[in-house]
């Protein structure tokens, strides 16, 4: 025997196992009592902890997918000297912690990976993963982008990835009528089961209207299923209305939303507006309902539109919207933050408000809602200072006064990140130095409460907050060593 034993370390499943010492001689073995082992903790962030095995200057930022039942994935593309890229996934349960890395080659066609992944995750743990990738197999000498998607399950692995299937632009079937390119991919996975991968697909032959149309599909076990436009081009008036950019999120109930950047475009003088739209579908069908107007964009004249969005659904299919945009007032450029709300009983949205309206620069919306229909949005401001400010909104009053959430030292406006923990508490994360440090705050009783460090010596960037089960919190971000990293919040030791 030893004086001491290494193990390792104790996870929240070794929680109430029994363990029993066998002392052995030649004369034989005794087993002791059984002794039960309680592992505890303190409350607040642990130690953060590498995530992934793999380092590479060119590992993408993480997205991540999460689960009613504490099941988190968090998954990124990596591409190494111009390699054919991979896709790496790595699981966590609040049982048994961190699984290994599970990567897989992606198909290599065109100009490759696109970049633009979306994931979700279902109540049995099956993963979705969505992206973009050029495909020089459909029209010699031009690379158009193609969407892709595959499925990782935790019995299996990782599926085969799969390219859309072609719309047909005489019909609302599949078929091989267009060439043309496919951006911007969403994704809608239901927690029941089911997926639907939302893209713009254009439709246009060389020297014509540039336009697009929205399209959905169903894809799961089987691959690829019903695929249907839900939103066509129209031209009137001389003017050709198409969607642009798309943002999908879905509830827990399955509700789902997918919002669009309508561009109405003037061929006469080449000049683009914008405006807002949102249609309401089930996740893992392929069809929706009427589109329903949000808001005309103020995208001044000249200017480059404004992308960052953020979208969630409740549980009875109420959304909340936030979205950046510029302006040109008293002669300067505006950053705005707008935000509105979906009632699905109503059927519409209610007014756009600004947050921090006084501030000319406002900027990296981060929405969240709870099950109940609780919400928080957020964004970063840079006026008097560097802060982060939220507006929150209950069942029982609607949306409050706007609140500091906190002050950064940091020069440049954060990325903030925001959930609604499984207790209800709002937390909001956000790099606060230079350096990365990340600092969270909750807003507990009203209040949002002082700073607590999760990223440790790591530092880090743009993090990603997913919530666990009694109220705890899953962190996960892009460190300054290179590596994924995580932590975790616990509400209670």
């Amino acid at each position: 025997t030893s004086n001491s034993y290494d193990t390792a370390a104790t996870v929240s499943g070794d929680n109430g196992k029994q363990f029993r010492a066998v002392a052995s001689n030649s004369e034989g073995s005794v087993n002791s009592n059984a002794a039960t082992l309680t592992v505890s903790g303190s409350s607040g962030w642990q130690s953060d902890q590498q995530v992934g095995s793999f380092y590479s200057n060119y590992s993408f930022m993480p997205e991540v997918a999460s689960n009613a039942n504490g099941q988190v994935a968090v998954v990124w593309s990596t591409s190494v000297n111009g390699a054919q890229p991979k896709l790496y996934i790595r699981r966590y349960d609040p049982a048994n912690g961190w699984g290994a890395d599970e990567n897989l080659l992606l198909p290599l066609h065109g100009s490759g990976y696109g970049g633009s992944l979306a994931v979700g995750m279902d109540n049995q743990g099956t993963v979705t993963a969505v992206w973009d990738a050029g495909d020089v197999g459909y029209g010699a000498g031009y690379g158009y982008s193609r969407v892709w998607a595959v499925r990782h399950t935790p019995a299996s692995g990782w599926g085969t990835p799969a390219m859309q299937p072609l719309p047909d632009h005489n019909s609302n079937a599949a078929g091989n009528g267009w060439r043309e390119g496919a951006a911007t991919p969403a994704l809608a996975v239901n927690p029941a089961g089911g997926a639907t991968v939302l893209w713009v697909q254009d439709k246009c032959v060389q020297g014509c209207v540039p336009g697009a149309r929205l399209v959905a599909a169903t894809f799961g076990a089987g691959g690829w299923g019903e695929l249907n436009m839900l939103y066509e081009q129209k031209v009137e008036s001389g003017l050709s209305y198409s969607p642009g950019d798309i943002w999908a999120a879905t509830g827990p109930d399955g509700h789902a939303v997918v919002i669009w950047r309508r561009v109405a475009y003037n061929p006469a003088n080449y000049i683009s507006s914008y405006s807002r739209w949102s249609m309401h579908f089930t996740a893992g069908t392929a069809s929706g309902s009427t589109p329903v107007f949000i808001a005309d964009e103020e995208v001044p004249v000249g200017s480059l539109p404004y992308l960052e969005t953020a979208l969630a659904v409740d549980g009875q299919g109420n959304a909340v919207l936030a979205w950046l945009e510029g302006d040109f007032t008293n002669g300067v450029s505006n950053y705005r933050v707008r935000f509105s709300r979906y009632g699905n009983t109503a059927g519409n949205w209610d007014s756009p408000q600004l947050l921090n309206g006084s501030c000319h620069y406002v900027t990296h919306p981060t929405v969240a809602v709870a099950a109940n229909g609780n919400a928080v949005v957020a964004a970063s401001n840079n006026c008097d200072g560097v802060h982060v400010m939220a507006a929150p909104w209950t069942t029982s009053g609607g949306w409050g006064q706007q609140e500091l959430v906190f002050a950064s030292s940091y020069s440049i406006p954060p990325y903030p990140w925001s959930v609604i923990t499984s207790d209800g508490v709002p937390m909001i994360i956000a790099p606060v130095t230079s350096d990365g440090s990340l600092q969270s705050s909750r807003r507990v009783a009203g209040q949002w409460s002082g700073l607590e460090e999760a990223s440790g010596a790591s530092r880090g960037s743009r993090a990603k907050l997913a919530p666990l089960p009694g109220g705890d919190v899953l962190a996960v971000w892009y460190g300054t060593d290179g590596f994924h990293r995580s932590n975790i919040y616990k509400a209670a030791p």
